[in-house]
């Protein structure tokens, strides 16, 4: 029975981290559209209002580049869902 209680907790853990990973991935890639349009620092905003609970975004902007990455806690013992979408300028 022990074992089946611990598997069950395995499972449900997976559930709850993949939650979050689709969560983070939704983010980032709405962060993104709205880099496109031309606001990065609502981009942020909207993101992290998106996900809640503790969620960070970083818009990391080089020349050509611009990176939009979204951490999202995922509780507990689990490590966090971690979530980037990067824009390339065309040449």
């Amino acid at each position: 029975m022990p074992a089946v209680v611990l598997l069950l907790g395995a499972v449900a853990a997976a559930g709850v981290w993949g939650a979050a990973q689709v969560a983070a991935q939704q983010a980032a890639g709405a962060a993104a559209r709205a880099v496109l349009v031309g606001e990065p620092g609502q981009a942020a905003a909207e993101a992290a209002g998106a996900v809640g609970g503790g969620a960070s975004v970083v818009v990391a902007e080089t020349p050509g580049r611009m990176t939009v990455t979204v951490n999202v806690p995922a509780g507990g013992w689990l490590p966090d869902a971690v979530a980037s979408v990067m824009l390339v300028d065309a040449p």
